[in-house]
């Protein structure tokens, strides 16, 4: 009985094969192609849930069409296959097979890992109508991506993503800028242990500099220098200045004087200091040597070189008396905070009548320090004389000292006084940015407080466009929103993300989400709500090559 079963079955299948395989190719090459429409048709739909579960539906779709193409290349369908005649859904086949498989598959990627996501959004990042600067940024965090994927043991993935921000670096127009980029790019990689490459890209930034005229030449070399002592390959650094005939060097040995200092080698910055001539930088690099040795503890020392700063700069004396005071007191030394606290009060009260404004400057400095230190009572009596003597200022002037008020109000907890203050003293008739810049300014210190609802809403107050590259309105929605995103609060960033409508800084913002999101492989129990994370992101940065997005046209450069 099992055997007549069997036998009956067999012919069965037999003879339905035989009918399949002999009947009309024609009736059957429709059929597969129809398939393969409906397959493409279920894959969009799929898209709103899963883009992996999208993927698989594509790749049957095109195996069928492969299929007739290669098993029935004479057929009727094949040719209009072959001619692109024919759409599958709403897509010309060429298209179909070349452009949204290809896509298909990246989004299916980056929705199983939020670093192949964050490449997936920087690679779509919209650099070529805000020119150099954009592309500077895009370049350098192509380079931190690749880092990324090499200490996930995807090497070959990782040279992939720093040869296309290499690659992006040749197309910046400016010397000066391609040097920046290549010093970023450097440091980026050597502070990922990958040093080898590091110098290399330094390497490429040198052989730039040869060409360059004296003048453009001098900020290039500061760029690449910097780079060096972050490195800490400061004898590189110094042959590398030894080797031009520039006007001056002063910048370039203030820069290695305030790395050493930095990195704690305070004599070697001291010895390297002697180097500067000028005395205005002299007095910076003083300064920054100061801050050093007061925060490792030195406050003596400190208070020595802070003597030693130049009398015709008392900005610069000011500011460093105020740091001594301010880790003489972080260090538990009450008296000595007080005395130089003092001092730098003083100080800043020796400026002349006509040098009202850097007189309100250093003693703004002073009260943030206050602010730091969270004496309210020092804070707020400082920040009412301030306010009285910024009143005595020229409009603009007036403006730049409020910008700075305000701030520090805000950040003692005093809002509504701050932004009573802008209204007040900073219109946007006259200083738009300086009003834009405050307005970040108090809205990011929101959103590091974990205030985003206000944060959002200062942000919005601030103008679309700008002369400054990171104060307009989309690039501090996404400074909030990476914030959220740092803090763990997924869900308040992806939301002020969706808000961002610029083509630069939406993609920009999803990808560093998309980064600190961690990695579902190793977190099985978030491994569900980390995909639908992934899954939000490629959805915003599909809508972003369809929806209108405001075009920045005024970046300095």
């Amino acid at each position: 009985m099992k055997r007549v079963a069997f036998w009956s079955i067999a012919s069965l299948v037999l003879i339905l094969y035989l009918l399949y395989n002999f009947s009309d190719p024609d009736a059957k090459i429709k059929h597969t192609f129809q398939k393969a429409c409906q397959e493409a048709h279920l894959a969009k739909e799929l898209e709103n849930k899963s883009y992996a579960l999208a993927y698989r539906k594509y790749s049957k779709a095109i195996a069928k069409l492969n299929c007739i193409i290669n098993k029935y290349s004479s057929s009727e369908i094949a040719l209009n296959l072959f001619s692109n005649k024919l759409k599958i859904g709403p897509y010309p086949f060429l298209q179909f097979k070349e452009d949204i498989i290809p896509i298909a598959k990246m989004r299916a990627e980056a929705e199983s890992n939020p670093l192949v996501c964050a490449y997936y959004a920087i690679d779509l990042l919209d650099t070529i109508q805000y020119e150099d600067k954009m592309k500077q940024m895009k370049a350098a965090k192509l380079a931190k991506i690749s880092t990324e994927f090499t200490q996930n043991w995807k090497n070959k993935k990782g040279a992939s993503v720093l040869s296309k921000g290499t690659e992006i670096v040749q197309t910046i127009y400016s010397d000066s800028f391609k040097v920046a980029a290549l010093a970023e790019m450097a440091y980026i990689l050597g502070e990922a242990g990958k040093h080898k490459d590091s110098l290399l890209l330094i390497s490429q930034a040198e052989t730039i500099i040869q060409e360059m005229s004296p003048n453009d030449r001098q900020e290039a070399l500061l760029k690449i220098v910097t780079a060096y002592c972050q490195l800490d390959e400061f004898e590189l650094a110094e042959e590398l200045i030894s080797q031009f005939k520039l006007p001056t060097l002063d910048k370039a040995w203030s820069s290695i004087a305030q790395n050493y200092a930095e990195k704690g080698k305070l004599r070697t910055a001291l010895k390297t200091a002697a180097n500067v001539t000028n005395d205005q930088l002299q007095a910076e690099t003083l300064h920054a040597i100061c801050v050093a040795y007061a925060a490792n503890g030195k406050i003596e020392r400190a208070g020595e070189l802070a003597s030693e700063i130049n009398r015709l700069y008392l900005d610069w004396k000011a500011k460093a008396l105020a740091d001594i005071a301010f880790y003489a007191c972080k260090d538990n030394k009450p008296n000595l905070a007080v005395d130089y606290f003092e001092k730098a009060v003083k100080t800043a009260n020796q400026f002349e009548s006509h040098e009202l404004p850097q007189k309100i400057s250093a003693l703004n400095y002073i009260a943030f320090r206050f602010v730091e230190l969270q004496d309210l009572n020092n804070s707020i009596q400082l920040l009412e004389s301030n306010s009285a003597l910024a009143k005595k200022l020229p409009e603009f002037n007036r403006a730049e000292a409020f910008a700075e008020i305000a701030a520090a109000y805000d950040q003692i907890g005093k809002t509504d006084h701050a932004l009573q203050l802008v209204k007040s003293f900073i219109p946007d008739y006259l200083t738009i940015d300086i009003r834009s810049n405050t307005l970040a300014r108090i809205g990011i210190q929101h959103a590091r407080r974990g205030q985003y609802p206000k944060a959002v809403e200062l942000a919005n107050q601030i103008e679309d466009q700008s002369t400054l590259l990171g104060v307009n309105r989309a690039s501090v929605l996404s400074e909030i929103a990476i914030i959220a995103a740092n803090d763990g609060d997924y869900q308040t960033a992806l939301q002020t993300a969706k808000e961002i409508n610029c083509s630069f800084y939406k993609p920009w913002t999803l990808g560093e989400i998309a980064l600190q999101l961690p990695n579902p492989h190793f977190h099985f129990h978030k491994k569900t709500t980390i995909k639908q994370f992934l899954h939000q992101i490629i959805t915003e940065l599909n809508l972003n090559s369809d929806d209108p997005l405001t075009i920045l046209t005024m970046l300095q450069k």
